[in-house]
C-alpha cells in the first residue's frame, strides 16, 4: 500500500509542477512581450492577449477574464461581432458592434457593452479596430494582476523555490530507503 501510495504521490506532485509551469508561462511571456510594445497588447501567434477590467460585457466577459482577439478584415466585421479596439494611447474596449454606417468611402461601427444600457458615445473607425474576440479564460486575468505586483512575482517565485525543495527532499529521501 505504501508504493502505490508514493507512486500516487508522485504523480501527482509531477503533474501539480508541470500545470504550474504552463500556467506561469501562459501568463508571464504576454507580459514580458508587453514590456517590448508600449502602446500594443501582446500577442502570441498572431492572437492579442489582453485583461479584462470593467464588467461592461457581462455575462461574456468579466472582470479578471484573459481575452484573446485576432486581427480581422475590416470588411469582414459585422453586426453582433465582439471586437476589440483602441481608445486613446493605451485604453482597449472590448464591445459588440451593434450597427455599422457605410458612406462612400467610409465606414464606422456603432458598438455597446451588454451590460450597458445606452451604446458608446463615439463611433469606432477601421483604423481603432484592433480585432475580434476568438475566446476567454476565465479569472486568469486576475492571476496575471497578482503576478505583475511585486508581491505576487516574489510569491511566484518562492513557490517556485519551495516545489524545488520539496523534489528535491523527495529524491534524497527515497534514495536513502
Amino acid at each position: 500500500m505504501k508504493v502505490k501510495w508514493k507512486i500516487l504521490m508522485k504523480w501527482a506532485s509531477n503533474i501539480v509542477f508541470i500545470v504550474f509551469i504552463i500556467i506561469s508561462l501562459i501568463i508571464i511571456f504576454p507580459l514580458l512581450l508587453l514590456k517590448n510594445q508600449q502602446g500594443q497588447p501582446p500577442s502570441i501567434f498572431g492572437y492579442k492577449i489582453m485583461n479584462v477590467l470593467s464588467g461592461s460585457m457581462e455575462p461574456l466577459l468579466e472582470p479578471g477574464d484573459i481575452i484573446f482577439v485576432k486581427e480581422i478584415d475590416i470588411n469582414q466585421v459585422k453586426v453582433n461581432d465582439v471586437v476589440t479596439y483602441q481608445k486613446g494611447q493605451q485604453t482597449f474596449v472590448t464591445h459588440r458592434v451593434v450597427d455599422i454606417f457605410e458612406n462612400r468611402d467610409d465606414v464606422s461601427f456603432q458598438t455597446k457593452g451588454d451590460a450597458n444600457n445606452v451604446s458608446d458615445q463615439d463611433l469606432v473607425t477601421p483604423n481603432q479596430i484592433v480585432g475580434t474576440l476568438k475566446m476567454h479564460i476565465p479569472n486568469v486575468g486576475s492571476i496575471a494582476n497578482v503576478i505583475k505586483s511585486t508581491g505576487g512575482l516574489s510569491l511566484i517565485i518562492g513557490i517556485t523555490f519551495i516545489i524545488f525543495l520539496f523534489r528535491r527532499i523527495r529524491v534524497v529521501f527515497t534514495q536513502q530507503v
